[in-house]
């Protein structure tokens, strides 16, 4: 007979492969040590549409994880959206919905992945997690997942939700070491963007992206940064400071090994790589998103 410690691992092992709820079934001794293993149900999932029998089983979840860190994945993207931003099935609403099930909990999210098609939910989601302990956040990525705003001449919309909010109210937590912001902008100085080791910064509007200075404070707050990842705009070079073409203002990475930089504008790429400096760089991608 296996120990019920060593069988909780073996349920932990098995985990990434086999829903825990299935070992969970198979008898009731199983069922005990299932229950009993917090650990074993820490991937809080929750896609569209939203559903009260899919927010309860994340509440089992939650309760069933007990203390231990959270990994969150809540993916509200529909494949059939026509793009009309006011159409779309998950609105503001439904993220607060979702929300107050899971930002009791935020002291324990340990990853969190959000993912939308339109910008007022996930602008909820910005102002409702102004005020909320996240200390043990290691990783976040944040998508709105649309790419036409990308595009050389585009502007952010919808225009009257671009003022920026502080990701996570700007409480710099010490714990947070991955961030990927990908269409999802934030108030870039006052959102404690520090001691990152793998930034990406993707697919916004070139309009709401920092001014060069902005973006030079962010990474000279992150000495070991080692991945940095922009695909379309990177800093604006609009800050009358900064003269055309200069590259008085240096962007040192001292210890950065991955850049991937997919740029829409050449002339725009050749400026930004002009402010780079990369001694110990080890993997170079490029890619002109504009062919």
């Amino acid at each position: 007979r296996v120990p019920n410690e060593l069988l909780s691992y073996i349920f932990l092992y098995a985990s990434s492969q086999t829903n825990a709820v299935h070992l969970s079934h198979v008898c009731s001794r199983w069922r005990n040590v299932a229950l009993s293993t917090g650990s074993l149900w820490t991937d809080i999932i929750v896609t569209f549409p939203t559903s009260v029998g899919q927010l309860s089983c994340a509440l089992t979840w939650l309760r069933r994880s007990r203390v231990h860190p959270l990994d969150l994945y809540l993916d509200f993207r529909d494949p059939d959206w026509d793009w009309d931003e006011h159409s779309h099935g998950f609105g503001p609403e439904d993220m607060q919905v979702v929300l107050r099930l899971l930002l009791p909990h935020a002291n324990r999210w340990r990853s969190l992945s959000v993912l939308t098609d339109t910008w007022a939910p996930m602008w909820t989601f910005l102002k409702e997690t102004q005020r909320v302990d996240m200390s043990s956040l290691r990783s976040v990525k944040l998508s709105r997942c649309n790419a036409y705003f990308v595009g050389k001449g585009e502007t952010f919309e919808p225009v009257g939700l671009k003022e920026p909010l502080r990701l996570f109210g700007g409480q710099g937590i010490s714990a947070l070491k991955e961030v990927g912001l990908v269409g999802v902008h934030v108030d870039w100085t006052g959102s404690g963007l520090r001691n990152l080791v793998d930034l990406e910064l993707k697919y916004h509007a070139s309009d709401v992206m920092p001014t060069l200075r902005e973006f030079t404070a962010i990474l000279e707050g992150c000495p070991e940064l080692r991945c940095l990842s922009i695909v379309g705009w990177g800093p604006r070079f609009d800050d009358p400071a900064v003269l055309p073409h200069s590259s008085a203002t240096t962007i040192s990475l001292p210890n950065l090994i991955r850049f991937s930089f997919g740029f829409v504008d050449t002339e725009y790429a050749i400026r930004l790589l002009e402010h780079m400096e990369l001694p110990v760089l080890v993997e170079l991608a490029l890619e002109d998103l504009s062919r």
